[in-house]
């Protein structure tokens, strides 16, 4: 008795790789195979694959069918080449079919596509493809609904050569380059390191450096002011002194040259223009007017000193020279971001003065008028 059964066991593994050993040696070209009884409905995984799973090749077309209470089996695909293969699944079954690419150290999916209502070669199925690398992985057929009525399904694979790598795909290396991109870097910045070095006494002491400057730039137009305030105060004038200094104060910083002079009698600050007007010490009456140009430029200028109440103001002098006439100085152009000074004489017995400066900026008339006044006849 122990005898037979040991025999019908030997029988069924013998059969059972004897099926398997026929699909391996069949599995070029294209073949027809059916299931061999009733394919598990799960993937290996904890245990390694064996004989329950059907093993199946590419170019093979499959035969199978559920049964009333069956709703999934599972194959196991085999690809043979080294570099592996891009297989495609072909079915007119209304079936789910998938293929699981494994990995074959853990048998873990790592990729899965599912067959999709295509149209192939002007006839309409149900299709998929997927890459495969060499080992084995699985096919899954899921049956759709809950008909317990015996179903068959069949479906191709399809050799669709080898993979072919993704052209977009880009392994990152620049870990080999590393100290390659170190050496570019420091010959890059070497220029610069030798320049730092050659001047390093001027970087380091840059402040310094500043306030040196500045000093420099207040003695210079201290210098400025006595001698403005020395030529104009003897009854023969310098016009040349005077008209050296206008110049170099429209030549230096504006606010340095507020800074020395002091607060300014008037002040007028805008977008387009700022006016400062200071009383020369030591002169009767003398104004010094600095007019400071904004980003654009001023055509047919013109500043005018009139008297609010009192006296008439009068101009008697101008320097640099100018054109003036009665109680208006003519300045004609002023450039963008440019600075004049002007030494203008007041003439007659104002007890109070203002002017206003008016041009054309940007083709249209414009007029600027400080708001407040100068005390006049009160600081002679």
């Amino acid at each position: 008795m122990m005898r037979a059964v040991y025999l019908a066991s030997a029988m069924v593994v013998v059969i059972s790789f004897s099926q398997i050993s026929f699909s391996e040696q069949s599995s070029s070209g294209n073949h027809s195979v059916n299931e061999i009884d009733d394919a598990p409905d799960f993937l290996w995984g904890q245990t390694e694959l064996d004989y329950r799973w059907q093993l199946i090749f590419v170019s093979f077309e499959i035969q199978g069918n559920f049964s009333g209470n069956d709703s999934v089996d599972v194959f196991a695909l085999k690809v043979s080449s080294e570099n592996g293969t891009r297989v495609g699944i072909l079915t007119n079954s209304t079936a789910s079919f998938q293929i699981h690419s494994l990995n074959q150290s853990n048998w873990a999916i790592d990729d899965s596509i599912s067959t999709k209502w295509t149209s192939l070669n002007e006839e309409w199925v149900y299709y998929g493809e997927i890459n495969l690398s060499k080992g084995y992985h699985a096919i899954r057929i899921e049956k759709l609904g809950a008909n317990e009525e015996l179903m068959n399904y069949s479906f191709k694979l399809v050799d669709l050569g080898p993979v072919v790598p993704n052209e977009d795909s880009f392994e990152d290396l620049s870990r080999l380059f590393s100290n390659l991109y170190l050496l570019l870097g420091f010959l890059m910045l070497l220029p610069l390191l030798v320049v730092l070095w050659w001047n390093r006494s001027q970087v380091l002491g840059l402040q310094s450096g500043a306030k040196g400057i500045e000093a420099h730039e207040m003695r210079k137009l201290r210098r400025l002011r006595e001698r403005l305030v020395e030529a104009t105060s003897t009854e023969q004038l310098d016009e040349r002194l005077i008209e050296s200094a206008l110049s170099q104060l429209g030549d230096s910083n504006w606010e340095a040259v507020v800074s020395d002079w002091g607060e300014p009698l008037v002040r007028h600050l805008t977008r387009q223009i700022e006016i400062c007007a200071w009383r020369i010490s030591g002169v009767g009456g003398t104004l010094l007017i600095g007019i400071r140009i904004g980003p654009e430029s001023w055509n047919l200028a013109a500043i005018r000193i009139h008297s609010p109440e009192g006296s008439v103001a009068g101009i008697g002098g101008v320097s640099p020279k100018r054109l003036f006439q009665g109680d208006e100085v003519f300045l004609d152009k002023l450039a963008p971001r440019s600075t004049t000074f002007l030494r203008v004489t007041i003439t007659g017995h104002p007890s109070v003065i203002g002017f206003h400066l008016s041009g054309v900026v940007d083709g249209n008339p414009v007029a600027v008028v400080p708001m407040s006044s100068i005390r006049w006849q009160e600081e002679e």
